[in-house]
Order: C-alpha cells, then structure tokens, then sequence
C-alpha cells in the first residue's frame, strides 16, 4: 500500500496521522486503536492555571524570562529549572533574556539545530533581540550544539 500526503501543518499532524492510520486500515492494514487525542503534547500535562503557578516558582529569573519559558515549553519549562538548579554555569545569559539552560533544552528537548532554527521558528526572539545578541546566540549554536546532539 502507498500513500501519498500533501501539506498539512505542524499543528495538525496527529489528526493527520489518525487520518493515515484509518486509510491505511480501510486497505487492510493491521493498525492500532486511535489514541492522540487522549494523550499531550511534549509539555501539555499541565492546565494553563498550573503553568501560571510554574512561572511563579523556579530560579532568580525575572518574571518576564520564566513566563515566556512557560508558554512555550509548557510543563517542560521545569526541565530548564532543574538544569539551572543542577548546574549553575547553564544560568548564564548568552543574550538578553536568553539563558544557556533554554538552549540546551531548545537542542536537546525540541531538536533545534541552528540559532536560526531557535530565534526564528522556535521563539520568534529575534523580534526582541538585536543584531549583536542575535550573533551571541549564533556563536553558542557554533560552538555547542553539535556537542549536544552528538552526546544523545
């Protein structure tokens, strides 16, 4: 059996997927029950009132950092916490608001591989950063990134 897929979006790639798995069982293929709509995302487990509490706890961040950290990482946002809490020297801010430790979860966690990857497609940062912490963030990329994916 081939089946071909044209478009879709990130945003609705498991109903897409469900969409797959029935044509695919319509043809005779032996699938598995539906099960995406029941289980979160990466960073989904928690209600938006717990994740407003989570952006209240954590490291001696400003408020603005930990709540930008908890609408895009969702629950995962205690990940970069730990990291903090564990080792100090990921606290770092390689640019205005940007700390080591997001970077490391933004490479380890969410694949990002590039500084344009992070700021453009994965944070939309580069709207708040200007060119030269654009470029710190772009020489921590060149220098760790690669370290991190090659330790997985």
């Amino acid at each position: 059996v081939l089946l071909t897929i044209y478009g879709g979006k990130l945003t609705t790639h498991r109903v897409l997927g469900e969409e797959v798995c029935a044509a695919l069982g319509r043809e005779g293929v032996e699938m598995g029950r539906p099960w995406t709509a029941t289980v979160p995302l990466h960073g989904g487990e928690m209600a938006r009132s717990a994740l407003a509490g989570l952006a209240e706890e954590g490291p001696a961040v400003a408020p603005k950092i930990k709540r930008r950290w908890v609408y895009t990482y969702g629950s995962a946002t205690q990940e970069i916490y730990d990291r903090i809490a564990r080792d100090g020297g990921t606290g770092a801010q390689i640019a205005p608001g940007v700390f080591e430790a997001e970077l490391h979860h933004a490479v380890e966690v969410e694949d990002a591989r590039t500084a344009e990857d992070f700021l453009y497609r994965r944070t939309r940062l580069f709207l708040d950063l200007d060119d030269a912490a654009r470029d710190r963030v772009a020489a921590w990329f060149a220098g760790h990134a690669h370290q991190s994916h090659a330790a997985q």
